[in-house]
């Protein structure tokens, strides 16, 4: 008896030692890491707002996202267009730009919605919600990995790193359908991790439908998903179990290839896609009245040229041949796994052509790295898919993909699949994490230097992006909902969808040659010449003015 009790004593006393330190413990490798993120994230959007960036566009993504958001409305059967514009006979026509999903411009026109009378106030909440997606990619991507990895403070020193990057600030707050598409899949991905795991099929499928709402990029992470998990899970079957004849593993090869979710999954997902291309193109025609062919519909004929390479962007670009165009990719994979505070001091500002040439020898070291590290990892099926993704939204629309730097953003499951997989080899058994904790923590340094450094490239106020946002503010007070024509302004953000941005509503003609007069076809004029006239209504503005067509005599 005496023994017996002597072994429940020495059994308990651990567990008693152990209480306080365990609790400690546990809050700091499970939630601190992940507080730790929210808070780098939050101040990173707080710094931007510092700026004064969040109350103007400063580029063409702005003011283009901004516009296909503002003209959405059931009147139009939320079609997304650029601008109303007249004919020769009058009628009205639309310049269509409808090839994105509708997800996200809807989200831009409900945060904008409120603020109808105020352009600042309109561009401030757009932005905050492009720093919102930006955030909650992040969010997702760290609780993705945490899962994969089994360690916060890994998770979070994989993270921050990929949102570090030159391409991820110099695109992670403009207004535009890419960060959404990071956000959808980072959402996807964190859903894989979940059905990969636990086997929770239907919340995939949620994630993966609202990211489709979004962008089309995520179908770029669901491919190799689906198509590695299809070979993994019919490769088993072929494996396991006694020998049997060749007929009887095809067999059981093809009815777990039918009855495979990996299989349920990408057809969904591909008639879910499907469905929303199908009311963009049937919005679209019915828009354009039935005229013009459905293969010969502007949306259909971008689609197929971002998917081709036709004469065009080969001459223009060069580098489409296959061997520039795979360097170029590895270049933006290099691009994507170094954080920005390190080009300064290689004497870059921002990407520049010494800056790719950097990025060539660490892409090419980072995907040496992914590959070796996906024979040792336990999760080949995920980081297969995070390393694929981007290879496979580029081959997919290749004729745009060279074209189109902000494309470079669908790598960042490349450097997040890697640091993560590196990091936990090099942490595996060390007591309290402390090689990953010490990671997490200088990958927060890393992430705030990299903010602070880039806020000094990116940000410095230019007068005149302020000057014409504080014109075209003027401009929209007198002439929103009117016909306007405007003179071709040229403007290093886009002068173009700057005015179809603050004259949404309105019917906008764009040409040299305005009518003005008792007979003027349109009711303003939005020209760059400055005219001592009656007909000027905006004298106190510095880049472009807004005149009385009817009310002038000669052209300005």
């Amino acid at each position: 008896m005496r023994n017996f009790i002597s072994k429940i004593i020495a059994a308990a006393r651990p567990a008693r030692l152990s209480r306080r330190p365990a609790s400690s413990g546990v809050f700091a490798q499970e939630r601190l890491p992940f507080l730790l993120l929210l808070a780098a994230l939050a101040a990173a959007v707080l710094s931007w707002i510092a700026d004064g960036r969040f109350d103007t566009l400063d580029n063409s993504f702005d003011g283009h996202s901004l516009t296909l958001a503002s003209n959405l409305s059931f009147e139009h059967r939320f079609l997304m267009f650029n601008r109303l514009h007249t004919g020769a006979d009058g009628e009205l026509f639309y310049e269509v730009y409808n090839r994105f999903p509708i997800g996200t411009y809807l989200l831009i026109k409900a945060v904008i919605a409120p603020f109808g009378d105020s352009t600042s106030a309109q561009i401030f909440a757009a932005r905050l919600l492009t720093a919102a997606l930006f955030s909650g990619a992040a969010a997702f991507a760290y609780l993705g990995l945490r899962r994969l990895t089994n360690q916060p403070w890994v998770a979070l020193a994989a993270t921050l790193p990929a949102f570090s990057s030159y391409y991820a600030l110099f695109y992670g707050d403009m207004i535009s359908h890419n960060v959404s598409g990071i956000f959808g899949m980072m959402l996807t991905f964190h859903g894989m991790t979940v059905f990969v795991q636990e086997g929770r099929f239907r919340q995939l499928l949620v994630k993966a439908f609202i990211a489709i709402l979004t962008d089309w990029t995520v179908m770029a992470l669901l491919l190799p998903f689906t198509a590695l998990g299809l070979a993994s899970a019919v490769f088993r079957a072929t494996r396991e179990g006694p020998a049997s004849p060749f007929a009887t593993k095809a067999r059981a090869a093809f009815a777990e290839f039918i009855s495979s979710r990996y299989l349920w999954l990408g057809a969904a997902a591909l008639l879910f896609c499907a469905l929303v291309m199908g009311f963009n193109i049937a919005n679209e025609y019915v828009a354009l009245r039935g005229e013009v062919p459905l293969l010969d519909l502007p949306s259909v004929q971008s689609m197929l040229a971002r998917a081709t390479v036709d004469g065009a962007i080969a001459a223009d670009y060069p580098g489409i041949a296959w061997l520039p165009f795979i360097q170029l990719q590895v270049e933006r994979v290099g691009g994507m796994s170094l954080p920005y505070l390190v080009l300064p001091w290689v004497g870059h500002d921002g990407y520049s052509e010494g800056a790719r040439d950097l990025g060539l020898w660490v892409g090419v070291a980072v995907l040496a790295g992914g590959l070796v590290g996906l024979a040792f990892t336990r999760h080949r099926l995920a980081n297969g898919s995070l390393l694929l993704a981007g290879w496979a939204w580029a081959l997919a629309v290749r004729g745009s993909s060279v074209v189109h730097e902000d494309e470079a953003l669908y790598h960042i499951g490349v450097p997040l699949a890697v640091f993560a997989t590196v990091l936990t080899a090099a942490s595996g058994r060390i007591r309290w994490n402390a090689i990953g904790a010490a990671a997490g923590l200088f990958a927060l340094i890393v992430f705030g230097i990299s903010i602070s450094q880039f806020a000094r490239f990116a940000y410095n106020e230019d007068p005149s992006i302020t000057a014409a946002n504080s014109d075209l503010d003027a401009i929209r007070k007198i002439a929103n909902g009117a016909s306007v024509c405007a003179h071709p302004l040229g403007h290093p953000w886009g002068m173009h969808y700057g005015i179809t941005y603050y004259l949404a509503g309105s019917v906008i003609n764009f040409g040299s040659i305005c009518s003005f007069g008792a007979d003027a076809a349109e009711q303003f004029i939005v020209a760059p010449a400055y005219a001592e006239s009656d007909a000027l209504l905006t004298p106190n503005n510095k880049m472009a003015f807004l005149y009385d067509a009817r009310r002038l005599s000669e052209s300005p």
